[in-house]
């Protein structure tokens, strides 16, 4: 079997076999792998708090929990959320980031230390 054969099986199910697919209009389904965005991992968020969000609160004499909620205000995307009849905007959770949209998180966060406040953040290799 060729080395990428894995990415190129596919899978076809009966819809009868997967009962959330009672109303499609098919009669069967085509699962095709794919890899998966992972989350974040372990290593990035603690050299996040360990390292970026310490040297910076360290600096600036706010704690890390409140840096983190300045760069999550600065630095995210945000989503509309409705209560009532009020809408806020509110920072997506780093908990929901994938390694890459993680890893680029922490790179503006980075460049946001060096730019605007002075300070040069060791890379978590050399921390």
């Amino acid at each position: 079997m060729p080395s990428n054969a894995r990415n190129t099986m596919i899978l076809i199910i009966h819809k009868d076999r997967l009962p959330e697919t009672e109303n499609w209009d098919c009669e069967d389904v085509v699962v095709k792998p794919h890899k998966a965005d992972r989350d974040r991992t372990t290593r990035q968020n603690a050299y996040l708090w360990s390292t970026v969000y310490k040297y910076i609160a360290d600096f600036t004499g706010h704690s890390t929990e409140e840096i983190h909620s300045a760069m999550k205000y600065r630095l995210l995307p945000r989503t509309e959320v409705l209560v009532g009849e009020t809408s806020t905007s509110v920072p997506k959770s780093t908990k929901s980031l994938t390694t890459k949209e993680f890893g680029e998180y922490v790179d503006r966060v980075v460049a946001f230390a060096g730019t605007e406040l002075g300070i040069t953040i060791p890379a978590p290799n050399q921390s």
